[in-house]
């Protein structure tokens, strides 16, 4: 369990971190509305580095140096391996939220350029008509 626990960690670590970057970015292009998903994905983003400061502890030659600040019990297998699974799952719960948080405030701007491009088709459409009434009738 010991050494698969630092790889496994490392890979989901850097895949969330990249994911996080990624959501952090597109809720940042939102603008006001992707505050709350922004905030929400920086502190995905925070957890994930204090997760990856959880594995450098947890690497056997870096133990030394951080005993005296932790307890004898955080060393065992399975106190290493909760603090992993606790800081990971509350990561990717926020990194999830504003990921969904996204995707809403995405359909909702999509919705509304849909609009605004059928209602500037249907003026022009209009418009068109119209041209073309005011053609005929001159004739």
């Amino acid at each position: 369990m010991g050494s698969i626990l630092p790889i496994a960690g490392v890979v989901q670590w850097a895949s969330g971190l990249i994911l996080a970057i990624a959501v952090a970015r597109r809720a940042h292009a939102f603008g006001r509305d992707g505050r709350v998903p922004n905030l929400l994905a920086k502190l995905a983003l925070g957890l994930f580095v204090i997760t990856a400061l959880e594995l450098l502890v947890s690497l056997t030659p870096l133990r030394g140096a951080f005993a005296s600040l932790v307890s004898p019990e955080y060393f065992s297998g399975p106190w290493q391996l909760r603090t992993l699974l606790l800081l990971s799952l509350a990561a990717w719960l926020l990194l999830g939220i504003a990921a969904a948080w996204n995707g809403t405030l995405s359909v909702a701007s999509r919705r509304r350029a849909a609009t605004a491009e059928l209602r500037r088709r249907t003026d022009r459409a209009l418009r068109h008509m119209d041209h073309r009434a005011s053609a005929d009738h001159s004739d």
